[in-house]
């Protein structure tokens, strides 16, 4: 299912019948569901989706908020050395900085989540990123540098408040009999999350700057393309954070 509508949608630019392995996927996942929903021993335990409403919701912040922020550092790595013409050592210094606060910050907000309802961080931190997409959707050709770092640490902020209050979100609302199967649902939708931020980026950029190679594409073209993606994403951003605070509902009915 995952790899027909992948590469549907990402092929769909260069090959229009290639729209057709969407719908063929779709009803590999239906097959998938109904031989999950009948077997006594089911890869992935489906009904938890549909038991557990908070469970459903943290899962799909974490597809929404990884489709949404994983394309940041691609598209600032090209503006950064395309547009502003850093090396790609020097762009790769200053990238840096959201992994950086990143580290800093997940393991405290791991601890602070066992006191604080970690949906509630979780939310927080899905509206840094929100935040942080909607200011680069004002990119310019010459935006100061410190802007883009500001940028970069809200971004990181932001993610490093949601991951692991999310995922205490997640584990927190199965059995210890499912962890293993919460963990690698939550993986899988880490993943799906970062090859649907590509394939969204694909077909952005397709539709915008035709077939050009980004290295060889106009400045101008190549920021307004980007600020294009950065407003789809930070619009998916706030779908996430919507599916976020939904859970607020789930978890005053358990």
């Amino acid at each position: 299912m995952i790899v027909f509508i992948i590469y549907g949608l990402t092929d769909f630019s260069l090959n229009y019948g290639a729209i057709l392995l969407v719908p063929i996927g779709l009803i590999f996942g239906v097959f998938f569901v109904r031989h999950e929903l009948t077997s006594d021993s089911p890869m992935v335990d489906v009904r938890l989706f549909a038991e557990n409403k908070a469970y459903t919701f943290s899962n799909l912040a974490a597809l929404l908020n990884y489709a949404a922020t994983y394309a940041i550092s691609y598209l600032l790595s090209i503006y950064l050395q395309v547009v502003a013409g850093y090396t790609s050592q020097i762009a790769g210094i200053i990238l840096i900085t959201q992994p950086v606060v990143m580290a800093i910050l997940t393991p405290k907000m791991g601890k602070l989540s066992d006191k604080i309802q970690p949906y509630k961080l979780a939310s927080v931190g899905m509206g840094f990123c929100a935040a942080a997409l909607f200011v680069l959707a004002f990119l310019q050709i010459k935006t100061p540098l410190i802007v883009i770092i500001i940028i970069l640490g809200v971004a990181g902020v932001g993610f490093g408040i949601f991951s692991s209050p999310n995922t205490n979100a997640v584990m927190s609302c199965v059995p210890k009999s499912s962890y293993g199967v919460a963990s690698s649902v939550l993986s899988t939708m880490r993943n799906l999350g970062q090859n649907c931020a590509m394939v969204i980026l694909t077909i952005v950029i397709s539709f915008s700057l035709g077939n050009v190679k980004l290295a060889a594409a106009e400045p101008a073209a190549l920021v307004s393309t980007m600020r294009l993606a950065y407003i789809v994403f930070a619009v998916i951003c706030l779908l996430g954070l919507f599916c976020s605070m939904q859970r607020r509902k789930a978890v005053e009915k358990q």
